[in-house]
């Protein structure tokens, strides 16, 4: 239901439904060093020692998601799209034997704004742990990235300071 909430005692989260905009106005913050980029026609601020990308708009929030969505399957095409008759296993060679690196749109996009961690990153880097370490370390599979990516897509905060 559009606006609906609940809240998680634990974390003292708070959860809309993905419908819902939470938009917020603060008056008085302490400072925060920034970076201010622009993707996709969108001003986005990185406050950097909150690792949070700030948005002007949720319409600003889903012309970026939707820019980062088309570069990322439009790279990943035109790389495809030159190995045209090799099998999946053949492509995951080539992939080897080339460095291609499917995320390559999402690492340019963090990029953007040095320092920033994101969950692609954390994620990549426990995958990277787990792997060179026989598989005894965090396994990445234990990160509820489904979980996080719709708290993300329910919950936008849009902060616009006085």
């Amino acid at each position: 239901m559009p606006g609906q909430t609940t809240s998680q005692t634990d974390l003292d989260y708070f959860h809309c439904t993905p419908s819902s905009v939470l938009e917020v106005t603060i008056t008085s913050v302490s400072p925060c060093p920034e970076i201010t980029s622009t993707y996709a026609g969108v001003t986005i601020t990185y406050e950097i020692g909150n690792n949070i990308l700030r948005f002007n708009s949720s319409d600003d929030v889903n012309t970026v998601l939707d820019q980062l969505d088309a570069d990322y399957e439009n790279y990943n095409d035109n790389y495809e799209n030159q190995y045209p008759n090799l099998t999946e296993d053949q492509l995951d060679d080539m992939d080897a034997q080339t460095g291609f690196d499917e995320f390559q749109t999402f690492r340019n996009f963090e990029n953007l704004f040095s320092g920033f961690s994101s969950k692609r990153a954390e994620v990549e880097n426990t995958e990277t742990d787990w792997l060179n370490n026989n598989f005894e370390s965090t396994d990445p599979d234990d990160i509820d990235l489904l979980l996080t990516m719709q708290k993300i897509q329910s919950l936008i905060v849009i902060i616009r300071l006085k």
